[in-house]
């Protein structure tokens, strides 16, 4: 999980990384769990 606007204090983007077989899946959203889910999922798609 990373914090993509860190110096914003109004602005909010998150990237959620898993990596699955060697291959490295990203996923941004404004809301972390989305970003969390949304990764986890394009993950397992790509199986």
């Amino acid at each position: 999980m990373e914090d993509l606007c860190r110096r914003s204090m109004d602005d909010c983007m998150w990237r959620a990384k898993f990596s699955k077989d060697g291959v490295d899946f990203f996923v941004d959203d404004a809301r972390a769990a989305v970003a969390v889910c949304a990764a986890i999922v394009t993950a397992l798609d790509n199986s």
